[in-house]
């Protein structure tokens, strides 16, 4: 959970377990909930038995073990659809500013030396900022970088 209130999340699939001892995912999502209204959450279950507690939380969609492709296919598309998903961005620091910029957003990077110049669909954002650090900001930066950055 603290890794979803730090860096947020685009959509959270919990499980829901008969007779679990563990920390079920009806009430990790009621924690949730009251972080953040908008979070997109589903549910993965066995037992279909489970899927009427799903209202309760406003979660997207109830998955049933085994889950099919499409059905999976049809939840990330909710998640699309719906605009409630929150925007992945990474954190860089350009001429003494730190700013957010959307993944989305980005064209492509260049690395010369140690200065990186992120592209952007309306602006151009140098930084010296090692690129450990820009995979550590978040993003999905990480799985950009070799792509990217070469």
């Amino acid at each position: 959970m603290e890794s979803i209130e730090e860096h947020g999340s685009d959509l959270v699939i919990l499980s829901i377990r008969k007779n679990s001892k563990q920390l079920d995912g009806l009430t990790v999502a009621q924690q949730l909930r009251r972080w953040d209204v908008k979070l997109p959450l589903a549910f993965v279950s066995d037992c279909s038995d489970y899927a009427i507690h799903g209202y309760s939380v406003q979660a997207l969609n109830f998955l049933v073990k085994p889950v099919k492709v499409a059905d999976a296919a049809q939840l990330l598309g909710m998640v699309l659809d719906s605009g409630r998903h929150h925007s992945a961005a990474i954190t860089v620091v350009s001429e003494r500013v730190t700013l957010r910029v959307p993944v989305a957003s980005i064209l492509y990077a260049e690395s010369k030396r140690n200065r990186i110049v992120i592209h952007t669909s309306n602006q151009d954002i140098p930084t010296y900022m090692p690129l450990s650090r820009l995979e550590a900001s978040g993003g999905g930066i990480a799985s950009m970088s070799s792509e990217l950055l070469g």
